[in-house]
């Protein structure tokens, strides 16, 4: 008689499961089967992409234009029927743009591939976005770009065949995690950004630089990363050209950019090889800055090049390669 009694609770329960309350079943994600035209998304919640999609001509796939947004791709791609080079992938911006602050946060977009167009992801006045598991090739211009966007996380995404890989402007404590940028024509930017952090990122095989700290960025760590094959300058500190002067001039004659210095910045711990130059420290462009404990071998130029006479107030310790000056350790 017990056993028949727990049955039939179990069976209430098993019907009460499938006759899902309508209520329920809203708060379930919602479903994008399709970005032609675009996908623009003006509320907050959960979505999900439910099947490969392909955007129109000269436009975006997925707009998202509201806070609190979680966007899962769940494994398919997004793409254009050719690589025209126009539109973006997934944009997030506080739209109309310029009302800094507040933007939009608490916007997530993960897990899933952008295939062919000017820029694979762009956010713009998205503070704290999380983009994360995307694989991104084929764009004209930047792979990732993420801008005026504070407390930005990207990580474990994979950047290749593009224009730029990951691009961070205009940002500040913004965590550049776990990601390979390969292929392209330069791997990974900061550029007019502070407290950046760029950790345990792959970078080979681009065409200009690896990693570049455009001025004026500063106390932007750069850790445990590996950085090799690239076409030109593994780690770039500071604007400026490579212009290998020997011996190079002394501070008091170096011209700083329009733009200033990058200073305090920290590099540690990076594994660099088989780039032109390892780690370049352009004159007047780089002051204040701290190299130590650094791996740099095979560059077909020089592994360690600071190019103000002394080093002026950059410190270089416990570091492994070629220098082109003795204030180099």
């Amino acid at each position: 008689m017990r056993r028949t009694w727990l049955i039939a609770l179990s069976m209430v329960a098993l019907l009460s499961t499938l006759a899902v309350p309508a209520s329920y079943a809203a708060s379930g994600p919602t479903l994008i089967s399709s970005c032609n035209p675009t996908y623009v998304i003006t509320q907050p919640g959960s979505y999900l992409v439910t099947q490969d999609l392909i955007a129109a001509p000269h436009t975006n796939c997925i707009d998202i234009e509201a806070a609190n947004v979680v966007l899962d791709l769940a494994g398919h791609t997004i793409k254009r029927t050719a690589l025209e080079g126009f539109g973006v992938g997934i944009e997030v911006f506080d739209a109309p743009a310029g009302d800094l602050p507040p933007g939009i946060s608490g916007v997530q977009v993960t897990n899933g591939t952008i295939i062919g167009f000017a820029a694979g992801v762009n956010t713009l006045e998205a503070p704290g976005v999380i983009l994360r598991n995307l694989t991104i090739r084929d764009s004209f211009d930047y792979a990732m770009d993420v801008q005026q966007s504070d407390g930005a996380v990207v990580e474990g995404n994979n950047a290749t065949y593009s224009g730029s890989g990951i691009e961070v402007a205009f940002s500040n404590n913004v965590s550049v995690v776990g990601n390979s940028t390969s292929h392209n024509g330069s791997g990974a930017g900061v550029d007019f950004s502070d407290n950046i952090h760029i950790i345990r990122n792959t970078v080979e095989d681009n065409t200009d630089y690896g990693i570049i700290l455009d001025s004026p960025s500063s106390y932007v760590s750069v850790v445990d990363n590996t950085i090799a094959d690239n076409g030109d300058l593994g780690i770039l500190v500071g604007s400026g050209t490579t212009n290998l002067l020997s011996p190079p001039p002394p501070a008091a004659v170096c011209s700083p950019t329009s733009f200033g210095t990058s200073s305090h910045n920290v590099l540690t711990r990076n594994k660099l090889t088989n780039n032109r130059v390892g780690i370049y420290l352009p004159c007047g462009a780089a002051t204040n800055n701290t190299i130590t404990n650094n791996i740099v071998t095979g560059d077909s130029i020089v592994d360690l090049y600071d190019g103000t006479l002394g080093c002026d107030a950059n410190l270089w310790v416990r570091n492994t390669g070629t220098r082109n000056q003795n204030c180099i350790h």
